[in-house]
């Protein structure tokens, strides 16, 4: 294939109009998302528009500066799916068995990943994706690291377009190592904010949270404190200090407790797994005491279901590396 240039216009807009969409979810405009991206907020809506390698390296450079979500481009990523890639992604489909679809995914992928080099082989009966970021004098450390984790996400959304959406990949290999950040939860963990309301959701919320934080007093000297409500309580250093002691040093734990954090909204409740002060099933519940009231009053919404159980394929396999590297 003959690659285009920077600032030839070949690509379709959807990539960009995808993270414009995921960064107007946390409430920033289009207007800062596109800055400097030489693009009008109607030029994104129309499937005519192309854009450039420069363009989409803008638009993310953006997207990694102005989101507060330190995983924005591997949630990003969990957005496309190949109905957005037009015949490409028809093609896909239309395949006739998993080795022909990724061969041919392989083989046209810069249709879809203007910025990265993607290879696929098999080994040891498992398919193996290589991402690799092309080189690019814009393209530095921190973009390296956005693109990659993007394509992580994308790569997870399509293989369940292809497979079903129980599909989760077994393992993530990276070139820089797994982001320390799970510990930056412990200033607004979700065990520490409360409702005021209710008596039975109190109770609940009670049961699964004060034994992790028992826990955390008794045996870490980590005495945190708990806010009714959304108020932002300030929580004492000393006890932050103390629960950081026991984040581990290995970087695969590292990278499955981020996984267990994120998807929680908890570094304690993935603490509590790793230190088997709860089982993988207690975790979970214990970070959905809130959703499973909900459900229970208004019942069950499919959309929000069938992501929950996206997230859950996720838990259950970083929970899974956790109980294999302490066995």
């Amino acid at each position: 294939m003959i690659k285009p240039s920077p600032d030839d216009k070949v690509y379709p807009v959807i990539k960009l109009a995808t993270v414009i969409d995921a960064l107007a979810a946390e409430g920033i405009s289009t207007q800062d998302a596109l800055a400097g991206v030489r693009l009008s907020k109607e030029a994104m809506s129309s499937p005519a528009t192309r854009i450039s390698l420069n363009q989409v390296i803008e638009c993310y450079r953006n997207a990694a500066k102005l989101s507060r979500d330190p995983h924005f481009a591997y949630h990003t990523g969990l957005r496309f799916h190949l109905s957005a890639y037009g015949m490409y992604g028809f093609a896909i489909l239309s395949s006739m068995n998993y080795r022909q679809t990724m061969q041919f995914a392989e083989k046209y992928h810069q249709l879809a990943t203007p910025l990265t080099e993607l290879r696929f082989k098999e080994q040891s009966g498992c398919g193996v994706w290589t991402i690799t970021p092309m080189p690019h004098s814009r393209i530095d450390g921190s973009l390296y690291k956005f693109l990659v984790e993007m394509q992580f996400g994308i790569c997870v959304s399509l293989h369940r377009d292809v497979m079903g959406p129980l599909f989760a990949a077994q393992e993530f290999h990276l070139t820089y190592r797994p982001p320390d950040d799970a510990a930056k939860y412990l200033g607004t963990d979700l065990l520490f904010y409360r409702a005021g309301h209710p008596e039975a959701l109190v109770a609940r919320e009670a049961a699964h949270w004060d034994p992790v934080l028992a826990w955390a007093a008794n045996e870490l000297g980590a005495h945190f404190i708990l806010s009714e409500g959304i108020v932002h309580v300030t929580q004492p250093e000393q006890a932050i200090k103390a629960a950081r002691t026991v984040f581990p040093a290995d970087p695969w734990q590292v990278a499955a407790l981020h996984v267990v954090t994120t998807l929680t909204g908890s570094a304690l409740l993935a603490l509590a797994l790793l230190h088997g002060v709860l089982d993988s099933e207690q975790v979970w519940a214990a970070a959905h005491v809130d959703e499973d009231w909900n459900i229970e009053k208004w019942g069950l919404d499919e959309e929000v279901a069938a992501r929950r159980a996206a997230r859950l394929v996720d838990f259950r396999a970083a929970a899974t590396i956790l109980k294999a590297l302490k066995g």
